[in-house]
């Protein structure tokens, strides 16, 4: 997979403690470039701390580019924007640091990650690879190095991430179809990946879903269904 960030529309990227050890595999001597436009999370500046990394910022000419083969240029500016802004001004009180992974989107994306700005959650691009499903096992990783709190994924249709996702241990996936049902998921099953095929919905329903998803959690699931979940996991 390729880890390798910096887009060139100067939105911020984090690199995530599981970028960071991926990054450290392949250099020696205890050193880490990041780009100017690259930024730690709490648990990659651990790892950092942890073993006496020095960073240090690389030239411009030196920085890589992010992936442009699954996201066009109107779309990945608006990304930009996005994870530049960290999260308009907001009282909504939201779940965290949320994963955003994108294939393919068109103009309604497009504008939704401009809306998503206004919304008062803080989401940070996932998007590294050619491939989504690649983009998807990094974003379960964050989220399991507790990097961030819940991923979403926009791609055409929601079938293909839905059945991937759910064969990841510790990511338990919601298909958007309505508000009502992100928000079930989220109160069922602490659901932590929400899953939109934006083919299929609207520009509102999209906005109110992924709303819906990253509000403030007031528990932790159904027993029940949690109990269900672990055992089929082997945990």
């Amino acid at each position: 997979m390729n880890y390798s960030a910096g887009n060139t529309n100067g939105g911020k990227v984090f690199v995530t403690a599981q970028m960071l050890q991926d990054r450290l595999a392949g250099s020696a001597g205890g050193q880490l470039a990041l780009g100017g436009n690259e930024f730690l999370t709490p648990a990659a500046r651990d790892v950092v701390d942890r073993k006496s990394i020095s960073v240090h910022r690389a030239p411009a000419a030196q920085q890589g580019g992010r992936n442009t083969h699954a996201v066009n240029s109107g779309p990945q500016q608006a990304m930009a924007r996005l994870v530049a802004s960290a999260a308009m001004p907001s009282d909504r009180p939201t779940v965290g640091p949320v994963g955003l992974i994108l294939d393919r989107p068109d103009g309604r994306v497009e504008a939704l990650l401009g809306a998503l700005r206004y919304d008062g959650a803080m989401f940070i691009d996932c998007d590294r690879a050619a491939c989504w499903a690649d983009n998807l096992e990094l974003l379960a990783g964050a989220m399991a190095g507790g990097d961030l709190a819940a991923g979403v994924a926009i791609l055409p249709y929601a079938a293909d991430a839905m059945v991937v996702a759910g064969k990841i241990t510790g990511v338990r996936p919601v298909q958007g179809v309505s508000a009502r049902a992100a928000a079930a998921g989220a109160r069922h099953f602490d659901a932590n990946m929400l899953v939109l095929g934006y083919k299929t919905a609207t520009f509102g329903e999209m906005r109110a879903m992924i709303r819906a998803f990253t509000a403030a959690r007031t528990g932790s699931g159904a027993p029940g269904i949690m109990a269900a979940i672990a055992k089929h996991e082997g945990r």
